[in-house]
């Protein structure tokens, strides 16, 4: 029923599902209709609707919808969200809070249809934690039996990763005629893995092996060249040998590969074995006489790993000592695809790393005091800013010309099937191929928005770049070698070497990263952070500029 605080309030849809087709009974196109009528019922104006297609609810990110729902409510283009369930906003306790919190900031409400919860009133939110809590808890109930049922496999011997070099992932039946799914060798594969051993055997190094495979054509799984950390991860997995390894990495979700699991479980496989055990074994002593020498430790300072990029091949630039005279090593930066994957894939292009840091740190230093520099450079922006926007704007025009076209054709398409001028597959088919145009249409649209949205604001002053600079100063001057490094990383996209092994181009970059940095002192000590303030940094918001010197 209507009442009056519900009259004509902007409403906003959000619909999410997990897969591309059916989450709970319900597809996406399906929690749309749902929440559109009863819109329609409630005499709520519908403003955008938000749709994360095939996204978990586990966290926010990598939900490119939810984050643009989350800036237009900042903006006041609505009054209320309205989804199906509270698991379509998330099932993290935790990030569905924050959410909320947000949009209450906003003055924005949220109602739940089918958990028929909203947050206007104590009584609401507080039904929102505890069905929030239940949602948590669902998803992690979930995953724990995953992680059972597949830990139960790997102990019968079954694999349960994804595609693994030397084998296919294929399904078989079991002895009771349930489908289950094993490795089967693909002999071309398993060659190239039996000649990795046989190199290392034979006294090669990770390197040695890379380059001789990759001189010789052989590729990965995925028809990659090889680099040294594949290598690495072939030589160390006992798949080769006919076992299952399983749940070496912990926590992945959080901690991706730094929580080693100390004691996986290893079993033996359904699965033919490549290797020989004597081999095996002799490869697992060589990497352990290897793994016991001591690391040298060097006091150098290369700052500049990772945004210097090959002349060649663009890969960053890293570390390499080469000998000098008397038999001292010199630090040089070298390509980092020749020194991971060897000379058939780049060449060493190195510049020494001594006269790369001088170069770059002064040229930095002197950009941030020059004036005419930063006046030339804010110039060059805004007018890239409005080159760029054109054909953008273009495109956003007949991507809407678009969209509004597709209506029509849905429409017609229903009016054939009504008719039957087309049966129900032929209805489906060509449905599918609507709806598929229509999502890459309004990928298009959003794409092109978000390029509208920072070209066509105000323009950069001279002001905004020189505040923000002088804040990159005082770091320069004041700052230790972490923070100097750090500010780099952040103030250069990359630095590029002409074919004669010089500095060719700094390309600079200043956005919202480098300004929450500066404007929270970048890690300086108390007396030094009054340098790095800004009077109010939030004016600044949404700036993203990138420029060559």
């Amino acid at each position: 029923m209507q009442t009056s605080n519900d009259k004509m309030k902007r409403a906003a849809i959000y619909c999410r599902v997990s897969t591309t087709e059916q989450l709970d009974g319900y597809s996406i196109d399906e929690q749309q209709e749902l929440v559109m009528e009863m819109c329609r019922n409630n005499g709520y104006e519908v403003i955008d609707i938000y749709s994360d297609r095939g996204i978990s609810a586990k966290n926010i990110d990598g939900r490119p919808e939810l984050k643009r729902l989350l800036r237009d409510a900042s903006n006041c283009k609505f009054d209320i969200v309205i989804s199906w369930k509270i698991s379509r906003i998330s099932r993290n306790l935790r990030d569905l809070l924050n959410i909320i919190e947000d949009l209450e900031r906003y003055n924005v409400r949220i109602k739940f249809i089918s958990d028929d919860v909203d947050t206007t009133t104590p009584a609401g939110r507080l039904q929102l934690q505890l069905l929030g809590m239940v949602a948590e808890f669902e998803r992690e109930n979930i995953s724990a039996n995953v992680r059972m049922g597949m830990n139960a496999r790997a102990k019968d011997g079954l694999w349960c990763g994804g595609k693994v070099m030397g084998y296919d992932s294929i399904k078989v039946e079991d002895d009771n005629g349930k489908s289950i799914r094993t490795l089967k060798v693909n002999e071309n594969e398993a060659s190239t893995v039996r000649t990795i051993f046989d190199l290392y055997v034979s006294g090669k190094g990770y390197k040695a092996i890379v380059s001789k495979i990759n001189g010789i054509g052989l590729r990965t799984k995925k028809l990659n060249d090889f680099s040294v950390g594949t290598v690495r991860t072939i030589l160390m997995n006992p798949v080769y040998i006919g076992k299952i390894r399983f749940g070496v990495n912990q926590g992945w979700s959080k901690n991706r590969r730094r929580d080693k699991n100390p004691d996986p479980i290893i079993a033996e496989g359904r699965h033919d074995a490549i290797i020989t055990q004597e081999i095996w074994d002799k490869v697992q002593a060589i990497m352990k006489v290897k793994g016991g020498k001591r690391a040298r430790v060097y006091n150098d300072y290369f700052p500049l790993t990772g945004i210097l990029r090959c002349p060649e091949c663009g890969a960053g630039m890293v570390i390499s000592r080469v000998p000098g005279a008397g038999g001292i090593k010199i630090p040089k930066y070298s390509c980092g695809a020749w020194k991971n994957k060897g000379t058939s894939v780049c060449h060493n292009n190195s510049i020494k790393a001594e006269d790369a840091n001088t170069y770059v740190l002064d040229k930095i230093k002197g950009l941030l005091s020059n004036d005419r520099v930063i006046r030339n450079v804010v110039k060059k922006i805004n007018k890239e800013n409005i080159d760029k926007e054109v054909p953008y704007r273009k495109t956003y025009d007949k991507v809407v010309k678009d969209l509004n076209a597709m209506e029509g054709k849905k429409r017609k398409l229903f009016e054939a099937f009504e008719e039957e001028l087309i049966n129900k597959s032929e209805f489906m088919e060509r449905k599918e191929q609507q709806n598929s145009e229509i999502r890459q249409l309004e990928e298009q649209k959003h794409l092109c928005l978000e390029v509208i949205d920072q070209c066509g604001g105000e323009q950069i002053s001279y002001e905004e770049v020189k505040e923000i600079l002088a804040g990159a100063s005082g770091i320069f001057n004041n700052g230790n070698r972490d923070e100097v490094k750090l500010l780099l990383h952040m103030i250069i996209d990359k630095i590029t070497i002409g074919h004669s092994r010089q500095i060719d181009t700094i390309h600079i970059k200043l956005n919202d990263d480098l300004i929450d940095y500066l404007g929270n002192s970048g890690g300086a000590s108390d007396e030094d952070a009054s340098l790095f303030k800004f009077e109010d940094h939030e004016k600044y918001r949404n700036i993203n500029i990138k420029f060559a010197m």
